[in-house]
Order: C-alpha cells, then structure tokens, then sequence
C-alpha cells in the first residue's frame, strides 16, 4: 500500500518483474551481504544457495537479534567478565530499557559503592578509575546485573521500577549468556 516505505516508487510496483529485481537488490541482498560479513551464513558450492554457519545456527537456537549477535561475533579474544558482561548489556533484546533521569543518582551511587558491585563501569575500559556518571542504557544494565549477582539487590536498596527492570533482565540475559559462551566454545576463545 506504501511503496516509499519501502524504498520503492510507485511505478516499481505495477511491474512484478521490475518489483522482484528492486526487492532483490534493495532488501534481500543487503541482508544476505550483513548475514555473510558477521559469518552466519556462506553460499554453497555451486553458488545458489545459502547455508546457515555455526554462528547463525545458534542465533536461531537462542532466538538472538540480528544485532545482538553481531556484538557477540565481534567479541575480542580472550575476554574479561566484565567485557561478557557489556555484551550481554549491549543486546537489542534490551533496547526497551532506557536510562531514566530519575534513575541516575540512584545507579550513580551504585557504581560507586565499591562493597555493592563486584564489577563497577569504569571511565574508559583501561581505567581503574570508575565513572561517575551513568550515561547509557547499557551502563544501567550493566550496574543492574552487577549488583543482582553481587547479591544485594532488595526492594529497600532500589526502586520498583529499577527491580522490575532487573528481574527482566535477569529473565533473559542468561539465554544471551549462554549464547555467547557457546560462541566463545566454537573460536576457542575462552579466558578461564
């Protein structure tokens, strides 16, 4: 009904052809092109048909986003926790969960509790200088991961709507984890 939605002028819909061709270029090759750069799918010998690698088998496995397993194939060799940890913290499945004015002093002073947290944001990620300010989404569900396996998440410590937001996260970043250890498994690229 709306062909500029899609990219697509309203004379390239009347032909089915031409439509097809468009679709094909626009669309289908871009996504097969974005699909073989991150290895999660190869063509097959003759060239006309597309096989799915290990690294989109367990995207499919796991139910991952596109982008989500884009930061894990970009993972560096011989990772830190920490490093696990804002991986997991990057993936689209929490693209929903938004750093909040209000919510800033509140994961501020976390990070700087070092008795809460075992991992704490830092400046810059050679730093052991740790951030002051929370500025991204990430960061927030990074502290809020943090502090739920350091044990001290209660309801007194932490807004409602922060442990909400945790006990989601917690509900979905070990499907992301264990995604991502399969993944370091297949490029031997293990620390411990």
């Amino acid at each position: 009904k709306n062909p500029s939605f899609y990219g697509l002028r309203s004379n390239e819909t009347q032909d089915d052809r031409l439509l097809d061709r468009r679709l094909q270029e626009t669309l289908l090759l871009k996504i097969i092109q974005e699909l073989t750069k991150y290895g999660m799918i190869k063509a097959d010998s003759d060239g006309l048909g597309l096989l799915p690698e290990e690294p989109g088998k367990l995207m499919a496995n796991f139910y991952l986003r596109f982008k989500t397993m884009q930061h894990i194939t970009l993972m560096p060799p011989r990772a830190s926790i920490p490093d696990l940890l804002m991986i997991v913290c990057l993936s689209e499945e929490f693209i929903g969960l938004r750093l909040r004015r209000g919510e800033k002093k509140t994961l501020n002073s976390i990070n700087r509790n070092t008795a809460a947290l075992k991992y704490h944001v830092y400046k810059d990620p050679h730093s052991e200088k740790v951030k002051e300010r929370i500025t991204s989404g990430a960061e927030k569900i990074f502290i809020l991961v943090s502090f739920a396996l350091s044990g001290h998440i209660t309801d007194a410590q932490v807004e409602p709507t922060l442990r909400q937001e945790s006990d989601h996260i917690l509900l979905q970043a070990p499907r992301i984890a264990f995604c991502l250890e399969k993944y370091a498994a297949l490029q031997h690229s293990l620390a411990a």
